[in-house]
């Protein structure tokens, strides 16, 4: 096991989940639209720039083109949000495992938040409402039947916690 799957062993084992009722979106402020910093401003209510920094010095590069998900985990339970892997479509026994598009996923896991990574892009839907909403960079709280992203395949999602 490496450093920073330690570090996120260790995080996990410290996240202990409390109820979802408190857990607000925010609407992501600022210049950065790539994916994986809106997601974190989504989730924390940070700035996008903020966001940038923080998975700047977690990657150690001088700008954000594209964020792993460890990296995106990683600054999440940094900043103090409760989080747990749901949802991997790849891995052990990936084959047994339902295949599921965004849709169908909202459908299948009503009454939560998820960060969902889609074909290497990261949305926040938020399963509480009835319909289910999408956010991300472009689209804040539209309805997932109305998003361009409701058809795309869902490879890993986390159930977001309160914070």
């Amino acid at each position: 096991m490496n450093f920073v799957e330690e570090v996120l062993v260790k995080l996990r084992q410290e996240a202990a989940p409390p109820p979802l009722q408190a857990l607000v979106l925010h609407k992501p402020v600022g210049s950065n639209t790539y994916c994986g910093p809106a997601a974190y401003a989504i989730l924390t209510g940070k700035t996008t720039a903020e966001a940038s920094l923080c998975m700047r010095r977690i990657l150690r590069r001088s700008a954000i083109k594209g964020v792993p998900p460890w990296a995106l985990e990683l600054a999440l339970l940094r900043s103090g949000v409760k989080m747990a892997v749901h949802y991997r479509r790849h891995g052990d026994n990936f084959r047994d495992k339902p295949k599921y598009n965004l849709r169908q996923f909202a459908i299948q896991y009503p009454k939560s938040v998820y960060l969902v990574m889609v074909t290497n892009h990261y949305l926040v839907i938020d399963t509480r409402s009835a319909p289910p909403v999408i956010a991300d960079s472009r689209e804040y709280l539209r309805p997932i039947d109305k998003s361009s992203n409701r058809l795309k395949r869902v490879v890993t999602a986390w159930r977001i916690f309160a914070q």
